[in-house]
């Protein structure tokens, strides 16, 4: 079967007749370009039997025969038209998928879900019943109900766009990516694939040249708010009160950019309820008082951390922690906040004992001193933002760890750390390799872990590490830790020395 990816991919390809280069496909994608080329090598084994093939060539890259395009759409056509939702393959994509039919037709009855999903209609009762519950206790929302046997999205429009909001932001949170299944599921109705993907490209376009720092899940998350706020006026969803939109940041310019830019038509009323919404996901924006309060906040914090866990937050990273804490209140004021519609639990095995226990640390001084309760998933981020920017007073190594696809690798690898070389070590933070060089550039790990060999830029250590090691195994990365502060510290007097001698 044909992927959300594989087809995404074929898109592009057939809107290219001349031809588009591996480097385009893996950015328009998002993946890498070996990713790019398993996936063209996996289209070309399926399609094989019906005699189909994605040609590739070093003058043209990858490009469609012009007697096979049509064909090449024809198979897309049908398989998209076989009630699409047989690609719900998981009770979670199921879930999402219901909550996607409800938003776009109120009132649906149970036995249309139940044939569309291709189930019984007492697994969907079950699921309405599991979604209730989630919705009610993660996000605050009661308008799910099923009544004559038909299910309706109770509430006004403005807590149905908030609650999607927040289930979109938590699917990129979770997933890291732009487009998943439980995403593709919940969108399904209404998705258009090449609009978001034109958005993300816009709104990276903006903020390189107005040299604005915008993170990849936020420039996410950002693209399909934007989406689905038009969607929504298209479709005739108006908020009922707004006032004239009268930004000045640049948060306010880049909505009125892309208005201009797309043609999106909002009503004053929709740029303010969105303006609102990409704030509290960390567009740059004029923050106000929620940077006071940040900084106070962070200063309480970072005392109390060095008193009572002996940690130290890296002077460097000191901004970037506040610039985190000012958007968690933004988006504990706006309502936005990070969710645990997946079990955090998970989250916090992969994190240090010192890391999870700040977080919550955190969470009591906010709740004391600023009457704000934050929610799990909120104390994990700041676990992982100690992780990033803190070490023991002593010092303690700080590594990267890539992952690649095998997750029972990292979990394994996190717990024998965090036991057996908690004292000199840390694994403060976790990617897949796509994302390797951008952490690095961010984070800057004194050592990169993986399960085999890593390819980075001269000057950064890397460990291989297929498994648990031996004792004498852990002896030999022992003494190699405890080797790199000397290191760095030799490196840091010959720096010192140098430009003392270049001064005289």
């Amino acid at each position: 079967m044909l992927s959300i990816r594989h087809k995404t991919m074929l898109e592009f390809i057939l809107a290219c007749p001349d031809g588009i280069r591996g480097k385009q496909l893996s950015g328009q994608l998002r993946v890498s370009g070996k990713t790019v080329r398993n996936d063209i090598s996996a289209v070309n084994r399926m399609l094989k039997e019906e005699g189909l093939h994605i040609c590739a060539s070093q003058k043209r890259g990858y490009y469609i025969e012009e007697n096979d395009r049509k064909r090449f759409s024809l198979i897309l056509e049908e398989r998209d038209a076989l009630a699409g939702s047989r690609e719900a393959e998981t009770p979670e994509e199921r879930r999402f998928a219901i909550l996607d039919k409800v938003l776009g037709h109120p009132g649906i009855g149970i036995d249309k879900i139940a044939e569309y999903l291709y189930v019984s209609e007492p697994t969907v009762y079950k699921d309405i019943a599991y979604l209730e519950q989630k919705l009610r206790n993660v996000f605050g929302y009661c308008g799910l109900k099923v009544k004559n046997h038909r299910l309706y999205l109770q509430g006004t429009e403005e807590e149905k766009r908030r609650l999607v909001f927040r289930v979109v932001w938590a699917c990129i949170c979770h997933s890291g990516q732009l487009m998943d299944g439980n995403l593709r599921q919940l969108m399904r109705g209404i998705v258009n694939l090449h609009e978001i993907y034109a958005f993300c490209e816009q709104v990276e376009r903006y903020a390189v040249k107005n040299g604005i720092e915008v993170p990849q899940q936020t420039l996410f998350a950002g693209a399909w708010m934007i989406f689905y706020v038009n969607v929504r006026r298209e479709e005739a969803y108006f908020l009922e009160e707004g006032g004239v939109f009268g930004r000045e940041d640049q948060l306010g310019g880049f909505l009125a950019h892309m208005d201009r830019t797309f043609f999106l038509e909002f009503e004053d009323c929709d740029l303010e309820f969105l303006y609102q919404a990409l704030r509290a996901v960390g567009f740059p924006a004029d923050a106000g008082q929620e940077t006071e309060k940040a900084q106070k906040l962070s200063e309480r914090f970072m005392g109390e951390l060095r008193q009572q866990r002996g940690l130290v937050f890296l002077e460097e990273k000191k901004e970037t922690f506040v610039q985190g804490l000012r958007d968690m209140l933004m988006r504990a004021a706006a309502g936005y906040q990070l969710c645990d519609w997946w079990p955090w639990d998970r989250e916090r095995e992969r994190m240090g004992r010192d890391a999870y226990e700040a977080g919550v640390l955190l969470a009591r001084l906010a709740k004391e001193h600023m009457e704000l309760s934050l929610t799990g998933a909120e104390v994990c981020r700041i676990g992982e933002y100690v992780q990033a920017c803190t070490r023991k007073e002593k010092g303690r190594v700080r590594i990267l760890a890539v992952y690649g696809g095998d997750m029972g690798w990292h979990h394994m690898v996190c717990r024998w750390f965090e036991e057996r070389l908690g004292d000199i070590a840390v694994i403060f933070r976790s990617c897949p390799p796509y994302l390797m060089r951008e952490e690095c550039a961010r984070n800057q790990p004194d050592v990169i872990l993986g399960p085999g060999s890593l390819q980075v830029s001269p000057g950064i250590l890397c460990m291989e590490m297929p498994g648990a090691l031996n004792l004498e195994e852990e002896q030999k990365v022992r003494r190699f830790l405890e080797k790199i502060p000397e290191k760095e510290k030799a490196a840091e007097k010959r720096l010192a020395l140098g430009m003392r001698a270049g001064e005289e």
